[in-house]
C-alpha cells in the first residue's frame, strides 16, 4: 500500500483516498490503519469490533465471490464480507 513503493497498486489511488479496513475482531485492522496514517494516508480507519461486531450489530454480510481461475487462498475458504450498501448511515 505504500505508494512510494515500486509494487504499489494503481488502483489504490492517492493519500487521500477513504480506506476502510475491517478484519475479524477489529484489533488487526486497527494497528494497519494506525500504519497506513503513518505513511501518509489521512483518511484511513476501520471498522470497530471488526467483521464479527458487525454480525453482533445484526448488519448485512454477504456471500464473498468465488476466487478467479488460477488464484488460490492459502488461509482456505473466503470469509463473509459486509454488505455497506445496506449499512446504516454514519455520515461517512
Amino acid at each position: 500500500m505504500d505508494p512510494t513503493s515500486p509494487r504499489a497498486h494503481p488502483a489504490i489511488g492517492g493519500l487521500e483516498r477513504l480506506l476502510v479496513l475491517v478484519c475479524n475482531e477489529g484489533y488487526s485492522s486497527t494497528l494497519a490503519a494506525v500504519a497506513l496514517h503513518e505513511i501518509g494516508f489521512v483518511d484511513a480507519t476501520d471498522i470497530i469490533d471488526g467483521i464479527r461486531g458487525w454480525e453482533r450489530a445484526g448488519l448485512p454480510l454477504v456471500a464473498p465471490a468465488p476466487l478467479a481461475e488460477g488464484l488460490r487462498d492459502g488461509d482456505g475458504p473466503p470469509e463473509p464480507r459486509l454488505d455497506a450498501t445496506k449499512a446504516p448511515d454514519r455520515g461517512w
